[in-house]
């Protein structure tokens, strides 16, 4: 009986050529472009969640009560460490610095240049806060000691080892020599801080290795130059240590905040809302909408394929209602109609895989990110939440069609009257009427953009 099932799905496609290729380019190119924003969403939603730790980290923020601010003084962490119990650790960062390093080449003695951008300053500590495990060597915790990324080493110093060697950073705070104290795997592209160098910030707590930039001395609470994360201990809860925080702003000019807040890393890159108070690297709601235009997308092309199927059964009434006549039951009929929706669908989900793998290359690097299919598999939610919509999508469609054509009346069909049904007309046409309102449907909004990438 099964096998009768596939004989008749496989020949009732090559009797209709034209048809089933619409049906399947129509398919194929609507699943295609729903895995592909699956894919983009679910990108965005595995961001930072590598890090071990990730409920304890929390960045410092200074508020004004109606925007905060992520830059705080160098000395509010290490106060904030002293006053909240709550807090195991603290690190302090400064970006946005860029320098001229140059090593000694080792097989010739000539120094190599490097112009470098994601360089980074900050409290060894960094390292015991977030997730950036050590290849070779520990974190810079000494002065004039420097931690790189796997990748920088191996440009750096080639095959052999970078702990112990020595390289020369020229920028505004002069020219010092440098120890690496260890090299750390390279970060993944799914968090928000890409740094590929990291110098140890105890250099700055002696004035004359500032080259004049007083601003960067650790002892202000005047300037607002230092991105700063605090480590919760298990167990802690940020609100218990924020109420113990407040009194430490009376160190500082009003203007730089009067309330600090304490945000959690897993909140950072997924703002709430478009005129949220609390800086974060791509708005929720963006995500929210390119699911929805995913969700109508994949929507559009089922109704296509219903309309389609629904409209070529009038030309399949004679064979329906021989099949009838001849002792062929609903069941059985709607069997062959869904075991062809199903198939039909099958098929679209193969093909649009394989369109997604060619043009893989192309979408990453238009949109500048590295997507792949197993970023669904990462993000269970997401992919179970597209695999499940994929099945309900094509259980729905193809048992419309199946119900739709089963349920004809043979003699009715037999006399050509198969088109004069209002029901299966009224269906169509509304149908129609959706497809054409979500394409001219005003769905984006001119104020969000893609997301640029940011450095620490």
């Amino acid at each position: 009986m099964l096998q009768h099932h596939f004989k008749a799905i496989f020949r009732s496609f090559l009797n209709r050529k034209v048809f089933s290729s619409l049906n399947f380019l129509g398919l194929t190119l609507g699943m295609m472009a729903f895995v592909l924003i699956l894919e983009y969403v679910s990108y965005h939603y595995s961001f930072n969640q590598f890090h071990s730790q990730l409920p304890q980290i929390h960045r410092i923020l200074l508020s004004n009560g109606e925007q905060a601010n992520e830059w705080v003084p160098p000395m509010l962490a290490p106060a904030a460490k002293e006053t909240a119990p709550q807090i195991e650790y603290f690190a302090r960062t400064m970006d946005q610095i860029g320098g001229l390093v140059q090593v000694e080449n080792p097989e010739n003695k000539q120094l190599k240049s490097f112009k470098e951008e994601d360089l980074l300053y900050a409290d060894g500590s960094l390292f015991d806060i977030f997730s950036y495990p050590f290849i070779q060597g520990s974190q810079p915790a000494q002065e004039f000691t420097v931690a790189l990324s796997a990748s920088t080493a191996q440009r750096y110093f080639g095959a052999s080892e970078a702990v112990g060697k020595e390289l020369l950073l020229n920028n505004q705070f002069g020219k010092h020599l440098y120890t690496v104290s260890g090299v750390f795997q390279d970060i993944p592209a799914t968090s928000d801080y890409q740094f590929d160098l990291v110098f140890s910030l105890n250099n700055f707590e002696n004035p004359a290795t500032l080259n004049g930039s007083g601003w960067a001395m650790l002892t202000h609470w005047n300037f607002s130059a230092y991105k700063s994360f605090v480590l919760l201990a298990p167990g802690q809860q940020k609100e218990a240590a924020e109420s113990v925080l407040q009194p430490l702003t009376a160190n500082m000019p009003d203007y730089l905040g009067n309330e600090v807040k304490l945000q959690p890393l897993s909140e950072i890159h997924l703002g709430a809302g478009l005129s949220g108070s609390i800086p974060s690297f791509i708005n929720i709601q963006f995500l929210y909408l390119l699911l929805t235009i995913a969700v109508l997308i994949i929507g559009i092309a089922w109704i296509n394929y219903i309309n389609l199927s629904t409209a070529i059964g009038i030309t399949r009434a004679k064979e329906v209602s021989v099949r009838k006549v001849v002792g062929a039951g609903r069941g059985q009929l709607s069997i062959q109609f869904l075991g062809e929706a199903l198939m039909m669908n099958g098929l679209a989900v193969i093909g649009s895989l394989l369109l997604v793998d060619m043009i893989q290359p192309y979408f990453n690097s238009m949109l500048d990110v590295s997507l792949s299919i197993g970023l669904l598999f990462n993000s269970w939610d997401l992919g179970l939440l597209g695999l499940a919509l994929l099945l309900v999508g094509m259980l729905l469609s193809g048992g419309y069609v199946a119900y739709f054509l089963s349920k004809r009346n043979p003699i009715e069909m037999l006399k050509g009257k198969f088109s004069q049904t209002k029901g299966g007309l009224m269906m169509r046409r509304g149908l129609m009427v959706f497809q054409f309102i979500v394409s001219i449907s005003p769905v984006s909004y001119t104020h969000l953009t893609l997301p640029t990438k940011r450095i620490v």
